[in-house]
């Protein structure tokens, strides 16, 4: 899975200016956007890249084969633009691990899915306004950047979770 070390340097940082006391509340709504969509972004990457390294380890590789390793990463990982479990994450766990397996996770990590699925949810409709609004003249408030952290550390425990159960399956 994606280390959240990067991010979390990103979002102290922005935190930092967010929080300067000469810091207008324009300047400061950037910064919180700004954080959001970085979150958004490590989310798809991090999506992504718990189903490739499930797919590839190098323990117990389960693709060998070049072709479908091409396959993966085109028509799967490539084709998946979002983060939402539903719609996105479980489409590409059953292209990978299949139906049953997928079933078995979901039996296994109920709980940890439920707050992912509301997390995500939650994050989704915040990047929605963030991404069709500007900040230009617009009243609209984000989460500050400690805010969006939190969320990544909620975040970020859940998926280690859940990658733990699918590198069991």
């Amino acid at each position: 899975m994606k280390s959240k070390v990067e991010i979390e340097k990103l979002l102290n940082e922005l935190d930092g200016f967010y929080n300067q006391p000469h810091c207008s509340n324009e300047h400061a709504q950037l910064y919180s956007k700004i954080a959001l969509l970085e979150l958004c972004g490590w989310l798809e990457v991090t999506l992504d890249e718990i189903v490739k390294d499930y797919a590839l380890d190098t323990t117990i590789p389960k693709l060998t084969k070049p072709k479908n390793v091409e396959y993966l990463e085109e028509n799967i990982i490539r084709k998946t633009s979002g983060f939402k479990y539903d719609r996105n994450f479980r489409p590409m766990l059953i292209h990978t691990i299949g139906i049953i397996g997928v079933e078995k996770l979901e039996e296994k990590c109920d709980v940890d899915l439920q707050k992912l699925k509301s997390v995500l949810g939650t994050i989704e409709r915040e990047r929605d306004v963030a991404a069709h609004t500007s900040i230009a003249g617009v009243a609209s408030t984000y989460d500050s950047p400690s805010v969006i952290k939190n969320k990544l550390d909620q975040l970020y425990l859940i998926l280690e979770k859940i990658e733990k159960e699918l590198n069991e399956i």
